[in-house]
């Protein structure tokens, strides 16, 4: 039993470490990086998915789609694979659900101090400072993250 302790205390030190390090780019699958640092002053929205979700199946199309149309210079939207797949099972993934957004190939860990994600899909959204501001478990549209937007972006000129 103690043996079993020192070893759950070993790993959850390990995942600690992991998400500690000052890692100042994210990687996304297709093999572009992008600095920390360029995501300041920005929304972020993170959608983490996994191949065996029928939610995240279903929630793609959406999120393909306000990608294109919504996402601009001041919002930024990344999926993130949960099962956390090796680059090569990642980029056949990426292809057979169509996913036409930017995945991370890692954990996000420092980005807006989340929690760990237990049920999918689940979507964050990050605020320019950095923040976590909404936290949003199951399938989202278009439209919700549209109107979830426009509600920030009105509070933010008031």
């Amino acid at each position: 039993m103690r043996l079993k302790k020192i070893i759950i205390i070993f790993l959850c030190s390990l995942c600690l470490l992991n998400c500690s390090k000052q890692n100042t780019s994210l990687h996304e699958a297709k093999d572009n990086s992008r600095d920390r640092s360029t995501l300041q002053g920005k929304w972020v929205i993170l959608n983490y998915w996994a191949t065996w979700c029928e939610a995240c199946i279903k929630e793609v199309p959406e999120l393909n789609y306000f990608y294109h149309t919504y996402v601009n210079k001041n919002i930024l939207l990344f999926g993130v694979n949960y099962d956390q797949l090796s680059s090569a099972d990642l980029q056949k993934a990426i292809q057979k659900m169509q996913i036409t957004y930017p995945v991370l190939t890692e954990e996000p860990c420092q980005l807006g101090q989340l929690n760990q994600t237990s049920v999918l899909p689940t979507t964050y959204i990050i605020s320019p400072g950095g923040s976590l501001v909404k936290k949003i478990i199951g399938p989202l549209t278009a439209g919700d993250l549209f109107k979830i937007m426009s509600a920030f972006f009105s509070q933010d000129r008031e």
